[in-house]
């Protein structure tokens, strides 16, 4: 098996030609690819001109007359030995190896360790040792093997096996005829266990035929998970003895090791077992899972204790888990197993319905969901379902979601009653919880310093803790509040936060923490025009469709439409899919709402014209509020500026010197953009620069380079017509523009040049493509002949062409048909 793929980590050849080492020994468990092994070393040695020997199982006896022969001879040679664990001769092959002279060097293997330790050679370092665990496949071996077999495993499929199979050779092998016949790998592989019929074959044959009944059914009645200790598996087994036959199973390497804090199941074996044992005894399979569960739940063991429970069968179980342990889970991050649980139960109790609320907040993207849940726990409330833990969850939940003063100071209260203090004081999470949602409590009613400090205190706390979940949403409301109050720097620190002191996570998030990392980290690449952003987000959103793993599917798109809004020729279609999605989610995302701003008001003004223009703004201003800056992003964009500037350019300055309340890092600088632009069009030179200017400075500030691509790359066009102006801000131009090429759609130069068109024109427009007549054009909008000619001289004129055919091309360019 292992003759299929190179592993150069295990060629020992090289040291044993040298004489580095002279004695080899793997011990293994069957189907590790042992002699698989021995072979690949022997044929190396035989390629390099070495003398090689080879006996296997009861022909082993003959090796202390073959080492003793050849110890005589000055040659080289090469004496393998496999199997020996079948061998009577132990003691004679030990002392064989123990004489053996230097040119003589020993490789033996079998499954278990027969001999004793060569303690000399050790030493000396002339002596290697390798076990179960350093023959199983890496990840990378396993996709390399695969290659090899015509299937192919990227890098996410290969660990998912190596997690299903332990990289047990026989089991990767094994698969391979599995996933070869498979539409889908993914499936396929989560379905690949011990209990594939193959897999099970051979354990059965191998492995467990040879152990007593009574040996069996203590290594099926304690196999419940990975690491079983001895204390459990004697409770399991019913058996005080239980430990040594566990011992005595690690010692012939039946698949199981001993370790510190226990006794550990290979994945392959333990997952046979599970499924073998519920096929002769469904009762007592569930039993054991019950009271494995229950022993870990003693031992405040949280996660293990929930994960026992989800074994089918164990309803009671579960429903107990999760009234002990649901939120310390979720707060801890572990919302996958959380959701696994809710899933599996079908009995609504007060503990089930508040934590699916908990999995979706604090944006909670389907209201009505939301509404409908909490109704239904007041309702059993209101039955005498009274657990004041869990109602203080509900009143948490509920202070993130109101937003009239009364109802704010209402629920406020709730937190801080006698009864509640009580439950907070003996419960950190849940303290942590509470203390977020007063801090949020304390925004809405404009009391933003001491609930910026509540939050990033808490968020500190929830770190420390352990509670990831509550340092994420923590921060990341502390930065929304920041953002409001113009305190950029501190948003973006913030934000910055989060992506740095959370862990790196792959493509494909399993829990509610890795998806949220996730998305802060294409959050952070979006800003600064890194590519990976993209592909972040469509993982992200592959991974949880309809939203109901992570609930975090509706910012990833919206940053997603953001990243088309930019970079697409024609980006209407994602104009309207930002349209809807805003208009259903934008208060519950008013920062990536702010982000939009300019880029949706522009859009619809250059490709449905002023009407659809001043809808969007509307819709903005009830989002975001109509004193803030991204609003009058929209209305300075729906202005035409004169020489001497408009007033929405005043209101504009004004608001960025009040300053004005708004949502993200990026608003000043679009707001600079936005002027610059303006000045530059109406031919006022200076305050071009200086508005340029400052717009970079504060990029380099918050390292913020999105705004620069906005309505066609306004910016990016701006920064290449003054570059070499900047001084030691060039730096950042430069590496602005560079970012902005693999973003823009080529080609990029005259983007943003040509002027907005009124409705009429637009309409006309529409007609172009169809290359009626001047006179069948005015017929059908009921206009002379004259105002059509007029109208098509203006777009002409607009455009920077000379006929029908160049204004149509740009149109299409700029996505206006």
């Amino acid at each position: 098996m292992l003759n299929f793929v190179d592993r150069p980590r295990l060629d020992l050849a090289p040291a044993l030609l040298s004489g580095e080492r002279r004695v080899a020994a793997v011990w293994a468990a069957a189907g590790c690819g042992k002699t698989s092994l021995l072979r690949w070393w022997a044929q190396t040695l035989l390629d390099a001109g070495g003398e090689v020997y080879w006996l296997a199982g009861e022909r082993t006896t003959d090796a202390p007359r073959l080492i003793a022969w050849l110890s005589a001879r000055a040659e080289d040679a090469f004496v393998f030995l496999d199997d020996i664990h079948v061998s009577p001769a132990h003691g004679a092959i030990h002392a064989a190896i123990e004489a053996a002279a230097e040119n003589v060097r020993v490789i033996v293997s079998g499954r278990f360790q027969p001999i004793g330790s060569l303690t000399f050679l050790e030493v000396t370092g002339a002596h290697l040792e390798l076990r179960t665990a350093d023959l199983a496949f890496t990840t990378d071996e396993i996709a390399r093997f695969a290659h090899l077999w015509a299937v192919d495993l990227g890098p996410e499929a290969a660990k998912s096996l190596e997690a299903r199979t332990g990289g047990w050779a026989t089991g990767v092998a094994l698969a391979m005829s599995w996933l070869q016949e498979a539409d889908n790998l993914d499936e396929a592989i989560g379905r690949f266990s011990g209990d594939h019929r193959a897999v099970a074959d051979y354990l059965v044959v191998e492995i467990l035929d040879g152990l007593s009944p009574a040996d069996r059914e203590v290594l099926t009645f304690a196999a419940v998970r990975e690491l079983v200790p001895l204390a459990l598996a004697a409770t399991l087994t019913g058996r005080s003895d239980a430990g040594s036959v566990l011992h005595d199973l690690s010692r012939k390497n039946a698949l199981i090791t001993e370790e510190t804090a226990g006794y550990r199941y290979h994945p392959v074996l333990l997952s046979f077992l599970k499924a073998d044992a519920r096929r002769q005894d469904i009762a007592g399979a569930v039993r054991r899972a019950g009271i494995a569960a229950r022993w870990y739940a003693a031992r405040d063991e949280a996660v293990t204790a929930l994960e026992l429970a989800l074994d089918p069968g164990s309803e009671v179980e579960l429903a107990e888990m999760l009234d002990r342990f649901g939120l310390q889970i979720v707060l801890s991050g572990r919302t996958d197993l959380a959701l696994r649980a809710l899933l599996r139960t079908d009995s609504e109790t007060l503990a089930s319905l508040v934590l699916r609320l908990l999995l979706e907040a604090p944006y909670f993207n389907d209201v009505e969901r939301a509404r409908h849940l909490m109704a239904r726990a007041y309702g059993l409330v209101a039955l005498g379902a009274i657990d004041m833990k869990w109602i203080l969850v509900m009143a948490s939940l509920k202070a993130l979601s109101v937003e009239a003063a009364a109802d704010v100071a209402r629920v406020a209260g709730a937190l801080h009653s006698p009864a509640a203090l009580r439950v907070r004081e003996d419960n950190l999470a849940l303290d942590l919880l509470a203390s977020m949602a007063e801090a949020w409590c304390l925004h809405r009613l404009d009391r933003t310093t001491e609930a910026q400090k509540l939050l990033e205190d808490v968020a500190l706390s929830g770190l420390r803790a352990g509670y990831s979940w509550v340092f994420m949403i923590a921060t990341d409301l502390a930065a929304t509040i920041a953002a409001s109050i113009c305190d950029w720097d501190r948003a973006s620190t913030l934000d910055e936060q989060l992506v740095g002191k959370m862990p790196e996570v792959t493509l494909s998030p399993a829990t509610r923490e890795d998806a949220s990392v996730l998305l802060a980290s294409a959050a952070r690449d979006y800003l600064v025009c890194d590519p990976a952003a993209s592909e972040k987000l469509a993982a992200l959103i592959a991974a949880d469709p309809a939203g109901t793993k992570f609930a975090l599917d509706v910012p990833a798109r919206m940053i997603n439409l953001l990243i088309r809004l930019d970079s697409e020729t024609n980006p209407r279609e994602a104009l309207q899919e930002a349209h809807h999605l805003f208009l259903q989610h934008g208060r519950s995302f008013p920062r990536l709402a702010a982000g939009a701003a300019v880029r949706i008001v522009s859009l619809d003004l250059e490709l449905h014209g002023p009407e659809r223009a001043h809808e969007s703004l509307s819709l903005l201003e009830r989002i975001l509020g109509g004193d803030s800056i991204e609003a009058a992003f929209g209305r300075f964009a729906l202005d035409v500026p004169t020489r001497a500037g408009t007033l929405a350019e005043g209101r504009m300055l004004y608001a960025l010197h009040a300053p004005a309340r708004s949502w993200h890092s990026g608003a000043p600088i679009t707001a600079w953009l936005l002027l610059a632009a303006s000045a530059a069009r109406t031919g006022r030179v200076s305050e071009t620069h200086l508005r340029l200017n400052t717009a970079l400075r504060l990029a380099e500030r918050y390292r913020v380079w999105r705004p620069f691509l906005a309505r066609h790359g306004e910016g990016v066009a701006m920064l290449k017509e003054q570059y070499g102006r900047f001084g030691y801000l060039d730096a950042v131009a430069s590496t602005i523009i560079d970012a902005a090429q693999a973003e823009l759609p080529p080609p990029c130069a005259d983007i943003g040049t040509i002027q907005v068109l009124t409705r009429r024109e637009h309409e006309i427009l529409l007609e172009l493509p169809i290359f009626q007549s001047v006179a069948d054009i005015a017929a059908s909008h009921m206009v002379s002949v004259n105002t059509v000619k007029s109208h098509v001289r203006n777009i002409y004129i607009k455009f920077g062409v000379t006929d029908r055919r160049g204004a149509v091309l740009v149109a299409q360019h700029h996505g206006l048909l």
